[in-house]
């Protein structure tokens, strides 16, 4: 997003990216969460790239800038996340209300409570199993890095357990992945590094067919562990018949995308983990 927002500044006069650069950006290549959030308001890239042009200049672009990703990076650690994607990129716009995008942003009559709700809300993603990459590359880079990925023991949920507990995760997901070790085979992976888990990933730990939940150590996220557990943990799902899988309230819309083809569903649609049989019937 920043190369793009910087060649989009490169052709206006004093070549200095600001947030509007960015909102631009993220309009025109932000992403699946970020299209349908735009959607949801009713907004397309044009209305966008108006609305900057017309939200006047920065009265410090690289300051502005600068603060942009010092907002972007708070919002990723309150979101889990070790790299900033984009909805934590375009939450960020909304911490100034002096900024170019801020301003371009009012100037569509969407307030920051209604895209903030938006780029939160839970939305989950369709993963079709028949045609996920082949995970032996990411396998291999995390064994490379020292983290080798293999199927949970059925002894090894207190293990499991202590490990969620330490770390920056849900309070529910020890629980859930619980439910994992009753499946038969036993439906998580860990990956482990000098016989510590360094992550893992579940599915069928409610509904089944949901992938998830699934988490790495913070200190590992940079290894590739990430993606080496969701593909081993999906192709599971597919060696047991599984067809499609469901990502659940998804985040990182970009990674589970580009890692194993996962594609949005409507935001119009009740995610899983908010749906109840009250509500659905």
């Amino acid at each position: 997003m920043l190369d793009l927002a910087h060649e989009l500044a490169r052709r206006e006069p004093g070549f200095e990216p600001h947030s509007g650069h960015v909102l631009v950006a993220l309009a025109r290549e932000g992403g699946p969460l970020i299209d349908d959030t735009l959607a949801n308001l009713g907004l397309g890239y044009e209305d966008v790239l108006s609305a900057v042009a017309s939200a006047g200049e920065a009265a410090d672009a690289r300051a502005e800038l600068a603060g942009v990703l010092a907002a972007a990076s708070g919002e990723a650690q309150r979101a889990g996340q070790v790299y900033v994607a984009a909805p934590s990129l375009m939450a960020a716009l909304l911490a100034d209300d002096g900024w170019v995008a801020a301003r371009a942003i009012a100037s569509l009559r969407v307030t920051p409570e209604r895209l903030r709700g938006l780029l939160r809300a839970a939305r989950d993603m369709l993963v079709p199993l028949l045609a996920l990459p082949d995970l032996r590359s990411a396998v291999e880079r995390a064994r490379v890095a020292g983290v080798a990925v293999r199927r949970a023991r059925a002894w090894e949920g207190s293990r499991l357990r202590e490990f969620i507990g330490g770390q920056p995760f849900s309070r529910n997901w020890a629980a859930e992945a619980s439910n994992a070790f009753a499946r038969q085979p036993i439906a998580i992976f860990l990956a482990e590094r000098d016989g510590a888990i360094a992550g893992f990933a579940a599915y069928d730990c409610g509904l089944r067919g949901i992938f998830g939940p699934t988490g790495v150590a913070v200190e590992e996220r940079a290894a590739g562990v990430a993606s080496a557990l969701l593909l081993r943990t999906l192709a599971d799902m597919r060696a047991v018949g599984y067809a499609y899988a469901i990502i659940g309230a998804v985040g990182p819309a970009e990674f589970y995308e580009q890692a194993c083809g996962a594609v949005l569903l409507p935001s119009a649609w009740p995610s899983y983990v908010t749906w109840t049989e009250d509500a659905g019937g």
